[in-house]
């Protein structure tokens, strides 16, 4: 733009620095002055650290820990002897250290776990007094991840204490039981979705009120048990301890305790919020440890149970698992009612009502093969509900009508598709895990329900016999033929002798020679003597 055109306003002085960056200090407010016995309140706009809400330890206490953590791991991998006496020395100094220092050493990411390692070294008085020494605490790094502020305004996060540790009466470790349930009743609905305290909720339940049947089963995800492996084994490295003879008996007020636990779950929960809990990965084991218990005390039956509110989204994946121990735990009456209502309604209309009753009856067996759903068929066989008819039923589920179709049978349920489709395809397709195992049920049948399969096999050719023996899925098939206590012996012979001229084929492979080994256990003198002149010959 020319020079003459340009237009430029009037200049205005820029204000001094000084004045700029001028600006008054408020007083800071005046402590109003009180008696001494009162306790400021705290602010609440202090958040608190879900770190270390007990504060943070010492470099050095640190350290010392990480050394008696790898003097424990050195004694439990015995790589270093040393008496019982040396032992005691050096863990009771470790207690002492730990002294005081319990609440902090639980919420550190490393010293929490030799803490636990610890926890298996003490006797019942040392594990009276840690635990009582984190009595009113115990919940608190859970409430800081799931409802912090609310559950801060309501009181439930203690006050850290002040001063020494509390000295005078020692609870019985069912006194701090009873305690622990307490403090954390009003949590427990938070901490069964909590992917680090749900588990707890399973414990304290089992606790409360054991089952047999939940106690075989691991819960643990793979990624825990992974962590739980570098850690190592922790085990007692003691000779002899007292208080580890045997499970006592259970006091009464345990009952009374897991009651209350099924109670504060009721009251806490909505009936969409149990129904999320069963959809739930990290609720729903923990869900199905409380209907277990709330059925052992005879609650199931009451109004509002949580067993009334998960009859619903039983399709899930996640939540279907819940459907078994419903069945397996529901009292008569109400297995009557689901019955009646769910599994094979009288009032459902005639054509659905024949298909659940055909699932029974093996007329349902050809839709679900197409469907790729062998659950319910192979559950059948394992029953053995239906006896001689199982084979029957298995072949008019494949499409097998004929009798030079049953080599090809085997082949089309290790495929899971139906003869029809086996023999249409030009390419041989995949073998099918589940179709391997619905044939080692039927190889597990009692004789003579079980010859069909045995038939089956021994009429394949040995050049079918070679490929099913090296693939990781149907050799297994091949195993249960010889490992069955239900096949008969001469039966099991007859494979081997298949096999004979053959075992330098077998021996070939990783996966065959795994076969190979059972054939020849199998196999009697004569058989040995030929087989080693044939390796000599194959040698020659």
């Amino acid at each position: 733009m020319p020079r003459e055109n340009r237009k430029r306003g009037k200049k205005h002085k820029k204000p001094a620095l000084d004045e700029q960056q001028q600006h008054t200090a408020e007083p800071e407010p005046e402590v109003e002055a009180g008696p001494s016995w009162i306790i400021p309140a705290a602010n609440p706009q202090q958040e608190q650290d879900s770190e270390a809400p007990f504060g943070y330890l010492d470099v050095d206490v640190k350290a010392y820990f990480r050394t008696v953590d790898v003097q424990m791991r050195q004694w439990q991998d015995r790589e270093v002897e040393v008496d019982d006496e040396e032992k005691h020395t050096f863990f009771l100094a470790a207690l002492t250290e730990m002294t005081g220092k319990e609440k902090q050493l639980a919420t550190d990411p490393e010293c929490s776990v030799v803490l636990e390692r610890m926890v298996h070294l003490m006797d019942d008085f040392a594990r009276r007094v840690f635990m009582d020494s984190l009595t009113g605490s115990l919940g608190t790094k859970y409430s800081l991840d799931i409802v912090s502020h609310r559950m801060s305004t309501k009181g439930i996060l203690p006050e850290i204490p002040q001063g020494d540790a509390k000295k005078g009466h020692l609870p019985t470790m069912t006194e701090l039981v009873l305690d622990l349930c307490d403090e954390l009743l009003p949590i427990l609905s938070s901490l069964l979705h909590n992917p680090f305290g749900s588990h707890i909720v399973r414990a304290l339940a089992l606790l409360l009120s054991p089952t047999p049947n939940t106690q075989t089963q691991s819960q643990t995800s793979k990624r825990s048990k992974s962590w739980k492996g570098k850690q190592g084994e922790m085990w007692s490295l003691f000779a002899s301890e007292k208080g580890v003879e045997g499970e006592g008996e259970r006091p009464r007020s345990f009952d009374e305790a897991a009651r209350k636990i099924v109670g504060a779950f009721r009251k806490g929960m909505s009936d969409n919020e149990v129904r999320a809990c069963a959809g739930s990965k990290v609720a729903c084991p923990g869900l199905d440890v409380l209907i277990k218990v709330e059925a052992k005390h005879g609650m199931s039956n009451e109004s509002g149970s949580l067993m009334d509110h998960v009859l619903v989204g039983m399709v899930d994946a996640t939540s279907s698992h819940l459907l078994k121990t419903i069945v397996t735990q529901a009292s008569q009456p109400v297995f009557d009612v689901l019955w009646g209502m769910y599994l094979c309604p009288e009032n459902a209309v005639g054509r659905a009502n024949t298909e659940q009753l055909g699932v029974l009856r093996m007329g349902w067996w050809g839709r679900a093969v197409k469907m790729g759903r062998l659950g319910v068929v192979k559950a059948m066989v394992e029953v053995g509900g239906g006896g001689e008819d199982v084979w029957g039923a298995l072949k008019g589920a494949f499409g097998c009508e004929e009798v030079d179709e049953v080599e090809v049978l085997i082949r089309a349920v290790m495929s899971l598709k139906t003869v029809e489709d086996y023999k249409s395809t030009s390419i041989l397709p995949e073998l099918n895990v589940q179709g391997a195992l619905l044939l080692q049920s039927m190889l597990r049948l009692k004789d003579p329900y079980n010859a069909g399969t045995i038939e089956s096999i021994l009429s394949l050719p040995i050049t079918s016999l070679i490929p099913l023996a090296q693939h990781p899925i149907s050799s297994c098939v091949l195993d249960i033929f010889l490992n069955s206590p239900t096949v008969p012996h001469k039966v099991k012979h007859l494979l081997v002798l298949a096999f004979l001229g053959h075992f330098h084929e077998l021996v070939d492979d990783r996966i065959r020679s795994r076969v190979g080994e059972r054939c020849w256990g199998w196999s009697d003198t004569y058989m040995k003597v030929y087989d080693i002149s044939m390796w000599d010959e194959m040698q020659v």
